[in-house]
This record gives C-alpha cells, structure tokens and sequence, in this order.
C-alpha cells in the first residue's frame, strides 16, 4: 500500500500495475543456444516460408531513398532480416514495428537482457526474433561484428530463398 500525494504520482503507479502483465509475459519469450549462436524470439522465422527482404542501408542513403524504403516495408507482409545498425536502418526499423512484418535482428554483439519497449508488441505477437553468434559478455558493437551480424543476414535471406525455390519445384 503506497500513499499518492499527486497525479503524477498516481499515473505512474498506475502505468506500473497496467505493464506488470506485459513483462511477465516478456519473461515467457523464448530464448537459447542454437547451433551457431544464441536467440531470443520466435526461432520459427527462420523456417518461415513467406517472402524474405535483406534489409541493408547505407550510411550515405538519403532522406528520399529512405523514405522509399519505409513505404515498401509498410506493405511488406514476409520477414525481413537486417542488423538495424545504420541510422536508415533504424529508421526503417520504426516502420517494420508498427506493420505486420516479421522481424529477425541480426544482432553484431551479444542479446541484450531486456527488451526495449518499442520491441515490446512484435515479440508478444511472435513475430520477432534476436539472433547473435557472440556469447553474454560481448557488449560492444565492432567493425568486425557488424561485418559477421551482415553476413549472417545474407546467410539467412538466401537459405530461406533456396528453400521457397526447392518447395516451388
């Protein structure tokens, strides 16, 4: 029992006991050592079957191209894999938020402990997943790891690609 001396107070209070729920259930979500790494997530969305997008944006891109990019993803109905490092990634990573997409977050250092509230509703909804090759105590970003978090990427966009093509035949 706490006395609330001000709205403040009170609203704060109140927005914990709304949220406990949610972070119980975020203490649900999945996460493991696989073969090659760690995840934290829906690990089915690597063996999703929906269209795949290697979402990769250079630091030089413009404003325009960007924007280009969030429209398509807003309509993008598949799994979009991408490290979401650069500022037009993050950007991008927005949009794939507040749509319907699935999401894998290549990650170029270990998975953090907690989940950043704006990841909140994709991983209760399933339809996002962590993945990282560098073991808790790798908490730094590097050249070198962003180098193997991209080609994991490309690894998981392609191996996804020539499954739908055998499927196909």
């Amino acid at each position: 029992d706490v006395i609330c001396f001000n709205a403040d107070e009170l609203a704060v209070r109140e927005n914990y006991i709304r949220e406990n729920p949610r972070r119980w259930a975020l203490k649900k979500v999945p996460g493991r050592h696989f073969e090659g790494g760690f995840y934290k997530g829906n690990r089915a969305l690597l063996d999703d079957a929906a269209p795949r997008k290697a979402l990769r944006v250079s630091r030089r891109a413009t404003e325009e191209e960007i924007a280009r990019l969030q429209k398509d993803l807003a309509e993008f109905a598949g799994v979009v894999f991408s490290t979401f490092i650069s500022s037009g990634e993050r950007a991008c990573l927005k949009t794939l938020l507040s749509g319907s997409a699935r999401i894998v977050r290549v990650l170029p250092m270990a998975i953090p402990g907690n989940i950043p509230s704006n990841w909140v509703e994709a991983f209760l909804e399933k339809r996002a997943l962590w993945i990282s090759a560098f073991s808790e105590e790798v908490t730094d970003v590097t050249r070198g790891g962003c180098e193997a978090a991209n080609r994991l990427v490309e690894q998981f966009y392609e191996r996804g690609n020539r499954k739908s093509q055998q499927s196909n035949r």
